[in-house]
């Protein structure tokens, strides 16, 4: 759930940070699909793995999880965010991202989420994002796609001890919603260096970052753990995530508390109707 550049200072070097290293119709089809515990690891309420809701597979929506977290300044990154204060920043589209991450802490966050909205909920990944130190004077790349994909894939490899529950019920088989987004590009938004989202902890040096914002990272990836909730009910829930990755040494603990509001589903939450959200 660290992204590779942002946690020792000698990550300005790309070879040692690698060793560090859609519409209603489709949401109505991906919900009956998620909900019968069919095809999707006796895990009734989350999408299959191989599915490929709104047009998007799980890597691709890891992929725009990734350029969602990057959008904001850290001061308010719903990321890292340890209340849910910010978690209605840049929520667009069918999908609501909840963006699992804390540093060795226990967090809980609280949010209010909108009817017939499906989740995508990160469990656990390594990001990566190219800067200018990490290419060569001629301005190629200093890793090839397959090292950063390799390199990604080795650290969340490490990862141990995931757990998620939601209300209360344990999500089956967790490793096995295991993927990597394809590889990409994407531009950073014009925030001052110290802003941006993966220089927040161990700030690195000027040369390893772009001086502000504009600047395009070609290749980018992530990898990581993650599930696609079909839209929750009306009403309270609770999903709570933990786990270790022995390569970054971080224990986290999240607690996410989320009320659906602003429409109804088939049956409502405990049987009751709610109204018709937008």
């Amino acid at each position: 759930m660290k992204t590779l550049l942002n946690n020792k200072r000698e990550a300005a070097s790309a070879c040692t940070r690698l060793i560090l290293l859609a519409a209603t119709t489709l949401l109505l089809v991906a919900t009956v699909s998620a909900g019968d515990g069919k095809g999707n690891l006796g895990n009734p309420g989350v999408l299959p793995p191989q599915s490929h809701a709104f047009g998007k597979t799980y890597g691709e929506w890891l992929m725009e999880s990734y350029k969602w977290r990057e959008s904001f300044p850290v001061q308010a990154n719903p990321m890292m965010d340890t209340t849910g204060e910010f978690a209605g920043l840049g929520q667009r589209g069918p999908v609501w991202f909840l963006g699992t991450y804390a540093w060795n802490e226990k967090i809980e966050r609280r949010l209010t989420i909108p009817a017939r909205k499906a989740v995508f909920l990160i469990i656990e990944d390594t990001r990566w994002a190219t800067t200018p130190a990490d290419l060569n004077p001629d301005g190629s790349t200093v890793l090839k796609d397959e090292e950063v994909i390799a390199g990604n894939k080795a650290y969340e490899d490490t990862a141990t001890d995931l757990v998620c529950e939601i209300d209360g019920r344990p999500i089956r088989n967790l490793t096995r919603y295991h993927f990597a987004s394809p590889v990409f590009s994407f531009t950073f938004p014009d925030f001052p260096m110290e802003d941006i989202f993966f220089n927040y902890e161990n700030p690195l040096p000027p040369e390893a970052l772009v001086q502000s914002g504009g600047w395009v990272s070609n290749p980018s990836m992530i990898d990581g753990y993650a599930l696609l909730l079909a839209p929750l009910r009306v009403g309270r829930h609770t999903i709570h995530v933990s786990g270790y990755n022995a390569a970054w040494d971080n224990w986290y603990e999240v607690t996410y508390h989320i009320t659906v509001k602003g429409g109804h589903d088939v049956e409502g939450d405990h049987g009751e109707k709610g109204e018709h959200g937008k």
